[in-house]
């Protein structure tokens, strides 16, 4: 039997982007109640992605990477006035998104382990 270890988080490097949003933020950006307070919230993060504020409607996507094998996760319909603020003010989220990454890239080195597996053969010396 062979026997493989698994990345522990420490060995692996994360990285962390704001990328674009493809989703409307028209009705997407606040629930209120208050269809006036919803506009208005609407519209500035319209106005700050005129402005060219990627962070005024994004994702943030997190990227686990450890010998070759990469795991992903991402959150999406942020909304922040910079991306540096955004950042901090979503740390919490961050750092859960840095475990789902994580468990995102053990799964991929274990079923890359489990396809090697299935495909050796062993005789009998």
């Amino acid at each position: 039997m062979v026997k493989i270890k698994l990345p522990e988080q420490t060995d692996v490097e994360f990285s962390t982007r704001i990328v674009p949003d493809d989703m409307e933020p028209r009705g997407n950006v606040m629930a209120s109640g208050d269809e006036a307070a919803d506009r208005l919230a609407e519209d500035e993060v319209f106005r700050q992605l005129h402005s060219g504020n990627v962070a005024a409607w994004c994702g943030i996507v997190v990227h686990a990477e450890w010998r070759g094998f990469k795991g992903v996760a991402s959150i999406w319909n942020c909304s922040g006035e910079t991306e540096e603020a955004l950042l901090s003010s979503c740390s919490d989220y961050v750092e859960a998104l840095q475990s789902e990454a994580f468990d995102d890239l053990c799964r991929a080195v274990s079923s890359s382990i489990a396809n090697v597996a299935d495909r050796l053969t062993c005789e009998e010396p």
